[in-house]
């Protein structure tokens, strides 16, 4: 793949097949967790049985937990019966079920390939709320997965004290609309490069893991 072919790509799919393959900028599963997460938000309204904001809750608890594959397999083998009810009254939760499924621990192979089971995810929202939601996936995956194409040296004096403690309200409220500030923070830190600047001034959208707040609160 080409920087070109990055930038232009008109789906999520493309480039969650290219980073499958890479060696080199594979993301880590704790980011695919998160942008299935991401994905899921986006039909929250048809997910708004107990059920579903249950497991919701279940799911994003798993991508900052360290649970072992026994822990996780009793906690998910809790939530099946309830699913599966669910299923049989037409409640759209198989969606959560391969969001849920990414967070495995164990590389997240225990159920499957982390970038496969997001693409069945985005593909879910997509038949959900029509084709133009490939392009908001996409940008939703670049908020989460810098361009691999333009390295970034992360300099750990630019995590001040300031620039940390923006970055995390933003993290544990998931508001980001203080992304700007971020951006003054680590340029008053001495930061003055183009890609994480400019990503923090641009509209987004942002989400919980966001390339330049994670680099910030030193996640992988």
């Amino acid at each position: 793949m080409t920087e070109d072919e990055w930038l232009g790509a008109g789906s999520v799919d493309p480039l969650l097949k290219w980073l499958q393959r890479s060696k080199r900028h594979r993301p880590s599963v704790r980011k695919m967790q998160l942008l299935a997460n991401a994905l899921a938000d986006r039909v929250s309204e048809l997910l708004a049985d107990e059920t579903s904001r249950g497991i919701c809750q279940f799911m994003d608890r798993l991508a900052d937990s360290a649970l072992t594959s026994d822990q996780y397999r009793v906690e998910w083998g809790a939530w099946r019966a309830r699913v599966d009810a669910a299923l049989r009254a037409d409640v759209p939760i198989h969606i959560l079920s391969w969001a849920v499924y990414v967070s495995a621990p164990d590389g997240g192979r225990v159920f499957g390939v982390p970038e496969t089971c997001v693409r069945s995810v985005a593909g879910y929202v997509c038949r959900e709320l029509g084709d133009t939601e490939r392009v908001s996936q996409v940008r939703l995956l670049r908020d989460i997965v810098r361009n691999p194409f333009r390295p970034v040296s992360f300099n750990p004096a630019w995590r001040t004290d300031t620039a940390v403690a923006v970055a995390r309200q933003m993290y544990d409220s998931r508001d980001f609309g203080a992304m700007p500030i971020l951006a003054d923070a680590l340029q008053d830190a001495g930061c003055e490069d183009e890609q994480v600047l400019m990503h923090c001034r641009e509209p987004g959208p942002h989400v919980r893991g966001c390339w330049v707040c994670d680099a910030v609160l030193g996640f992988a």
